[in-house]
């Protein structure tokens, strides 16, 4: 998204929707890799939600293993 550690939650918005309305595949008809662009700043935004709710958790030096292994065990547990 391009934005610091230190930028807050709603202009960390601003610059996610801002990307996501210009690389939406929908408005890049022509484009191929506009899905994979799209996801992508869709990811981000999720892992900049997640530092916003607990910065020592998800600063720099996350492990994205460890939030994947989460998300596994989280999905085991709702079956």
């Amino acid at each position: 998204l391009g934005v610091k550690p230190s930028t807050s939650r709603d202009d960390a918005q601003r610059a996610y929707r801002k990307l996501a309305l210009r690389h939406h595949p929908d408005r890049c008809p022509g484009d191929p890799d506009a899905t994979t662009r799209f996801q992508t700043i869709g990811e981000a935004w999720e892992r900049v939600q997640k530092f916003h709710e607990n910065p020592r958790r998800w600063g720099p030096h996350a492990d994205p293993e460890e939030e994947e292994e989460e998300a596994a065990e989280a999905e085991a547990e709702a079956v």
